[in-house]
Order: structure tokens, then sequence, then C-alpha cells
């Protein structure tokens, strides 16, 4: 949503706004579409690609070579790493 006309709001215009080389990108890649399901499908929403400052930060199903691997579960006694969290198992 942050496009061409509030990235030169800013003064950014050359740094974001576009989806085009040298310029930083915050978008997300869901696995259903936001528009057409039906509101009570939403919460089911997933992303499959995250790429933030133009960076691939979470990947999943086809986009997951990209992704980097998660840094490991701290504290070492912390419950998510033993039952599991808010992200789903790799």
């Amino acid at each position: 949503m942050f496009t061409v006309g509030p990235a030169w709001f800013v003064q950014q215009e050359n740094e974001m706004g576009k989806i085009v080389p040298g310029q930083l990108a915050d978008f997300a890649l869901l696995d259903k579409d936001y528009v057409t399901i039906p509101e009570e499908q939403i919460k089911t929403i997933s992303s499959l690609l995250t790429v933030v400052d133009g960076r691939v930060v979470y990947g999943a199903q086809n986009y997951a070579e990209p992704a980097p691997k998660r840094p490991p579960t701290l504290p070492e006694w912390s419950p998510v790493k033993h039952f599991g969290g808010h992200y789903p198992p790799k």
C-alpha cells in the first residue's frame, strides 16, 4: 500500500514506492486472495513469501528455498521449542 505517492510525501521516492531493481520492497505473497475469500476464512490466510527492505525474511512451500534459516528458539527451555508455537513446523 506504500506506493509512489506516499513515498514522495516522505521524500523517499528514490528508495521505495515501486517494485523495481534498486528500491526497497516490503510485501507478502499470500496463499489466498484476501479480497475474494469469504470473511470467515480471512483468519486462515498465511504468507508464502515475505520480503522486508528488499530481503526475503520468510518463505514457505515453493518459496522456502530463498528464505533464511530460522534462528534457534531461546531460551533453551521455552515451551515453544518443545511444543510448537506461532509458526507452523517445517
